[in-house]
């Protein structure tokens, strides 16, 4: 493909502009483009403005709306760009874009085998005839599904700096990036374009970006302030419902009532209790034929029982490991007579 061609005075994110413009609608694929933490920062950097100025500018359609947070976010988005290529007959809904931010909550490399994970990556992969960019920002490339990291097309990180005046700039370097065969190893190179006034091969070391417009920002700010919020609020629930869950350490409660409450819940199952008064300890293998169903109550005990008889944990005295088939027949005979 021949080199985009841009004038030295024009403003120096338009050869990118041009570049990705030359991608989803002359070229006529789907990109997938990744925006990150800088190695040295990695929040804060300026990824989002980055991300919606490139928006902007590609896509005269871009709003709020298609700044994503969520899978449903992003399910909605792809929707709204496929009804609208649909009722258009095509190139009405061309070259859109979409914006994946705080991607690493979404498609988190380590739910590689999660349904969000899969749907977002196969939804890339069958993307093309859509001719849209889909950027995404995480503070690490890493922390990404590797199957998307296959995907991404294009891959950045700006660098905001301080300027002579005190004004705050970001530079982007952005590189194509390429793979071996198997997708193993991943390669990078800096973008090239053609100066149309000196006549010569330009390669790219970094982009000055400008802000988005200013009703983009309040919007972003509004929508990105909620849902981090609302986000932490979630998560330090959750952390604090699982240790409670699991160590049992609840608001007004002494060690020893917690516990006695949890020796009195093994000693309160009928088997539980042959089994201790028969040999003098329980295992965890036993308190998994019990209580099964209930995962953060079985953790809580386990916790507890790998406490009190911590040589016992999953063994019988003579040291050889005890089968949960084998608790059962233990304890069965023990009930029987």
């Amino acid at each position: 493909m021949a080199l985009i061609q841009f004038n030295p005075k024009d403003p120096q994110d338009l050869p990118l502009i041009k570049f990705i413009r030359s991608q989803i609608t002359d070229l006529g694929v789907g990109m997938v483009t990744s925006i990150t933490g800088s190695p040295y920062r990695k929040v804060g950097n300026g990824k989002s403005y980055s991300t919606m100025s490139i928006n902007e500018k590609t896509d005269p359609k871009f709003n709020i709306e298609k700044v994503c947070f969520t899978p449903r976010e992003y399910t909605i988005g792809l929707n709204r760009i496929d009804n609208e290529i649909e009722r258009g007959g095509g190139h009405f809904g061309y070259g859109q874009c979409l914006q994946l931010d705080e991607a690493q909550l979404m498609v988190d490399a380590g739910r590689w085998q999660g349904i969000v994970n899969r749907s977002i990556s196969y939804t890339f992969s069958v993307s093309r005839n859509m001719r849209m960019n889909c950027i995404i920002n995480t503070p690490s490339f890493s922390w990404i599904d590797k199957h998307i990291r296959n995907l991404v097309s294009l891959w950045g990180y700006p660098t905001l700096y301080m300027d002579s005046s005190s004004q705050r700039k970001v530079d982007l370097r952005l590189y194509r990036l390429y793979t071996d065969y198997e997708g193993e190893r991943i390669y990078r190179s800096k973008l090239r374009f053609f100066d149309n006034v000196n006549r010569r091969v330009v390669i790219a070391k970094k982009f000055s970006m400008h802000l988005p417009s200013e009703e983009l920002v309040e919007a972003y700010e509004k929508k990105a302030t909620i849902f981090k919020a609302r986000y932490r609020k979630d998560m330090m629930e959750a952390v604090i419902k699982f240790e409670d869950a699991t160590t049992g350490i609840a608001e007004g409660k002494t060690p020893n009532q917690i516990y006695t409450e949890k020796y009195e819940k093994v000693v309160a199952n009928t088997l539980c209790r042959a089994f201790l008064e028969k040999n003098g300890y329980i295992t965890v293998p036993i308190l998994k034929t019990q209580f099964a169903e209930n995962r953060d109550e079985l953790q809580a005990l386990s916790n507890f029982v790998n406490t009190l008889w911590k040589d016992s944990y999953g063994h019988t005295k003579e040291g050889k490991p005890l089968k949960v088939s084998e608790v059962k027949t233990e304890l069965g005979r023990e009930l029987n007579g």
